[in-house]
């Protein structure tokens, strides 16, 4: 062997007698099906997200879904999956009656890859974000989509609603925090809800209202407030709270904790 053909020829990573070969096997633990199944159970769920901001509206941007993707154990193995889904539910803005093909649709929002993607949630752990738009403003055909949206939740499981305890509002601004929007329903109260009025008109139920939406969440224990403006010097959380407190009854005479987080 030439001086040159020893330099350039690279060495064997082991010795030639050694019947042992790098290969994607010598990395997977296959002892891992051995391992008692409540061992292996404890695995796969100490892979859950200790907790997520979960965007919850039917409409949805690529960086809001990026930011909450479903736990990797949904798409590990089939175990894994099935552990995952005793916790998380898991559903599909695309079946939300109102989409894409359907009689009113979003004319094809549903086709972005965001809009694609599951919602996988666990209502216990998880914070329930809502985009405030959603909820409140000048537009009555829009909460009423809103509402829609809900019962479409329901549908799916009712206990994503039932059990959710914390709420994110965010895109709070001047339009969806006006005092106008909650002082109509502080006199209303108490006559029905068939009766048109100033802002509001045509609303049928108090789920229609602006923020009445948060009325369907019956184990809400605190709202926060993100503001689009963080220099926002109103008194939206006092009102907010004034009005939660007109409907003490949907969580057994409590009001739910309204704050204002960055």
């Amino acid at each position: 062997m030439s001086i040159t053909t020893s330099i350039t020829t690279p060495k064997p990573r082991f010795p030639s007698g050694s019947s042992k070969t790098p290969t994607s096997s010598t990395w997977q633990f296959h002892q891992f099906p051995l391992l008692p199944l409540e061992l292996q159970r404890k695995i796969w769920r100490s892979l859950f997200p200790s907790s997520r901001t979960v965007f919850l509206s039917y409409n949805i941007s690529p960086l809001q879904a990026r930011s909450s993707p479903p736990p990797i154990t949904l798409s590990i193995c089939s175990e894994s999956r099935s552990e995952t889904l005793l916790y998380y539910t898991l559903l599909y803005r695309s079946e939300f009656p109102g989409s894409r093909g359907k009689s009113g649709g979003n004319c094809g929002i549903l086709l972005s890859k965001c809009m694609r993607q599951p919602i996988c949630i666990n209502p216990l752990m998880d914070t329930i974000s809502l985009f405030a738009g959603d909820l409140c403003g000048e537009n009555l055909k829009g909460r009423k989509r809103f509402v829609e949206w809900m019962e479409f939740l329901n549908s799916v499981d009712r206990r994503i609603l039932g059990r959710v305890t914390g709420v994110e509002l965010w895109g709070l601004d001047w339009n969806t925090t006006m005092y106008v929007h909650l002082k109509y329903q502080e006199g209303l109260r108490c006559k029905e809800m068939v009766e048109e009025y100033e802002g509001q008109g045509g609303a049928e139920s108090w789920e229609e209202l602006n923020y009445g939406g948060l009325l369907r969440l019956e184990g809400l224990q605190e709202i926060g407030c993100r503001y689009a403006h963080e220099e926002y010097m109103g008194n939206f959380e006092e009102q907010l709270r004034r009005f939660l407190g007109f409907h003490g009854e949907v969580w057994g005479g409590r009001v739910p904790v309204v704050k204002r987080v960055f």
